[in-house]
């Protein structure tokens, strides 16, 4: 890690990320703006533990402007930057520092006469929300979180202590920190324009970002207090100590996915990254469509139209197993629009038919829509996902609702696709559930390669 959950490890593995930059992997990056989508983490705005708030509709778009623009004046005060670093200290470093980051927040809406967790969870439903008809409002919360971001990075900077940790054990608060830490690191503007210009600077090469990328995960450890190779070794035995930690397992995900889309994001340039998030999006949204088409149909009429488009469908996809990536989106742009929405619908119902994509749950060969699942805990950490701010749900309640709708904001990594080939020859390290990107014969990644 640190060689490892970046993701871009290996030879074949920096060889594909040039190939597959200018596109990608359709079905991969789909589901992965969780992050990028919105520009980042709101989960620093949904605490961990405690009860969860019960949505208000009475927050207007004035109350949730007003709100952002006092949290932001607040976090970027001197006093609030030093308030954050002495509670981090206060409370001790194996205590949760997002949940002091969600507290300050609150106490924002406090003063504004509102209930703190009603707001902030609010606050988050803000991308789902008036994402389509309200630019405005969605602008000035991107740069809202991108001021908790950065709160939550000078917190853990300013409260690095002098002596590092080496023995023991991480608890899981420390290990979420540690996610979402370098998650909110990363979709930092600074962390970009640095990224981008090692790339620049290094012939166009993948190779020289993805040891960047690697070195500032091996920082932030000590960031946190923490020795780099006691954390690395810790680190690397996330799938023993917490493998039944749902929270704590989605978070790796998401941490990998973060990372390997910091060096993506480093090689494709912002211009070029910008219109590529927008294909994506509007390719999320359609799938959206096409799964509540899917949903409204009855059994018969479903088993009637995969009888009818599957002989065509079969032959396309033979077609496309052949194919790069960014050739498989290309080929699936070009089909009349309507076979290429059968295609997608196929696609759908055929994942869904052969487990649900890890889902956890049967549709009864139905893709899932993203409904609420009678508030089953989504349990998942929001580490650099456009819908979370930093920090993980921890197994319990979303927080927000979604209205039936899917939830757009952050990634449920259960219900990420497979990697896409360049990523599933190297079984991580301690039987981790991503793809490391290179294999250690089952023995432990040391984070130097």
């Amino acid at each position: 890690m640190f060689g490892g959950y970046s993701g871009f490890s290996s030879a074949e593995e920096i060889q594909a990320q040039k190939e597959q930059h200018q596109q990608g992997d359709e079905n991969e990056e789909t589901t992965a703006l969780l992050k990028e989508g919105e520009e980042g983490l709101q989960g620093l705005s949904l605490s961990e533990g405690g009860d969860e708030a019960k949505a208000e509709d009475d927050f207007s778009k004035e109350d949730l402007t007003l709100f952002m623009s006092a949290g932001k004046e607040d976090l970027l005060s001197e006093e609030t930057k030093a308030e954050l670093i002495r509670k981090r200290i206060e409370k001790g470093y194996d205590a949760s520092a997002r949940d002091i980051l969600f507290e300050q927040q609150q106490e924002v809406w406090k003063t504004l006469g509102r209930d703190g967790l009603a707001g902030m969870t609010a606050v988050m439903g803000v991308p789902e929300k008036f994402d389509v008809g309200d630019e405005e409002l969605v602008a000035a919360y991107q740069d809202y979180m991108a001021t908790v971001r950065e709160a939550f990075v000078g917190m853990i900077r300013g409260s690095k202590p002098a002596e590092l940790q080496s023995s023991g054990s991480l608890t899981k608060a420390q290990v979420l920190d540690f996610f979402e830490a370098v998650n909110s690191h990363m979709t930092l503007d600074a962390t970009k324009e640095e990224l981008e210009k090692i790339y620049k600077d290094g012939d166009n090469e993948p190779q020289p970002v993805n040891a960047a990328v690697v070195e500032m995960q091996r920082d932030m450890l000590e960031a946190m207090g923490i020795e780099k190779e006691f954390g690395v070794g810790e680190l690397n035995k996330l799938q023993s100590e917490f493998g039944t930690d749902r929270a704590v397992m989605e978070g790796m995900k998401e941490f990998a996915m973060t990372a390997s889309y910091a060096v993506k994001e480093a090689v494709m340039g912002k211009e070029q990254m910008a219109k590529h998030k927008e294909v994506l999006r509007r390719m999320a949204k359609e799938q959206e469509e096409l799964g509540k088409r899917l949903q409204s149909m009855s059994n018969s009429d479903l088993q009637a139209f995969m009888r009818r488009v599957q002989p065509t469908m079969m032959s396309h996809m033979q077609m496309m197993q052949i194919m790069q990536p960014k050739d498989r989106m290309r080929y699936m742009q070009g089909l009349p629009d309507e076979e290429r929405k059968e295609m997608m619908m196929f696609q759908m119902v055929m994942q869904a038919n052969s487990g649900g994509q890890n889902h956890g749950h049967s549709h009864g060969g139905k893709p899932c829509t993203g409904h609420d699942h009678g508030g089953h805990s989504h349990g998942h950490s929001h580490g650099g996902g456009g819908g979370g701010g930093g920090h993980s749900h921890g197994g319990h309640s979303h927080g927000h609702s979604h209205g039936g709708q899917p939830c757009t904001g952050h990634d449920h990594a259960a219900n990420r696709p497979p990697p896409p080939p360049a990523q599933a020859d190297g079984a991580a390290a301690g039987g981790h559930e991503h793809s490391h990107g290179h294999s250690h014969n089952g023995q432990a990644c040391t984070g130097k390669h």
